[in-house]
């Protein structure tokens, strides 16, 4: 199906404690259930001074309905993770998240692309991992950076969604930045900026389906450009569901 990229998953069959209650069809006292994460990308790079974000899926499946706690391990010196939620929580009946990438001044750029692992863990439970390849860049003269929130939306085919853009200028820059039609979209789907370019540091986007929008989930790009400034991209996921029968 052109314009569906599926997402890079990572799954694991969990298993947890349920003491004397035992609920499970194996009769061994154990409660069994699925969990899987997911990065719209699988590699990412992050100037120095400024941020990146990636959308970020969590699926539940079996008998595990419960909390997932992110986290992420083998970051480069000077790169810190954060979640949307406190604590990189991501609550029962929740599945989506964003993983922001921050890399302060004194971040040191990586000459290779860092191995880091974004973790998803629950009570009772093993871990499950998703790899990134991250990449630390120099914050050159004629720079920004740009990043979307949400960076992930779950619709049903027909309705709309909005994220947010931001854009950091760094390294002297200080013009108007164009932000790019989407990539990777499939048909029946659409993204609008309301103002482009812009002089001032966000953009709101409109995702917009119909009804004949094929469900799926659609990992996009949009971008952002500048005179004399390095081009930026940033990922957003939409995952859309099918219209529910009458």
């Amino acid at each position: 199906m052109r314009g569906l990229l599926p997402l890079m998953l990572t799954a694991v069959v969990l298993s947890t404690a349920c003491g004397d209650d035992d609920k499970s069809p194996t009769g061994n006292g154990q409660v069994s259930g699925l969990v899987a994460i997911a990065s719209a990308n699988s590699a990412a790079s992050v100037p120095v001074g400024a941020s990146t974000t990636l959308p970020v899926i969590i699926t539940r499946s079996g008998s595990f309905l419960g909390p997932v706690t992110m986290s992420v391990t083998g970051l480069p010196a000077g790169v810190t993770a954060s979640f949307t939620q406190a604590g990189g929580v991501i609550p029962e009946g929740t599945r989506l998240s964003t993983l922001t990438l921050t890399a302060s001044a004194t971040a040191v750029p990586t000459t290779t692309a860092a191995p880091i692992q974004l973790v998803a863990t629950g009570q009772g439970t093993n871990p499950v991992l998703q790899n990134i390849a991250l990449t630390v860049t120099p914050s050159t003269t004629g720079s920004m950076a740009i990043t979307a929130a949400p960076a992930a939306h779950i619709i049903t085919a027909g309705q709309t969604a909005t994220s947010t853009i931001t854009v950091t200028r760094i390294g002297g820059f200080a013009g108007s930045v164009t932000i790019g039609a989407v990539a990777n979209a499939p048909a029946g789907l659409t993204a609008t900026v309301a103002t482009s370019p812009i002089t001032g540091n966000t953009a709101v986007i409109t995702i917009a389906t119909t009804t004949a929008t094929v469900p799926g989930n659609y990992a996009l790009t949009f971008s952002a450009t500048g005179t004399g400034a390095t081009t930026r991209s940033v990922p957003i996921t939409v995952i859309v569901q099918p219209v529910a029968a009458p």
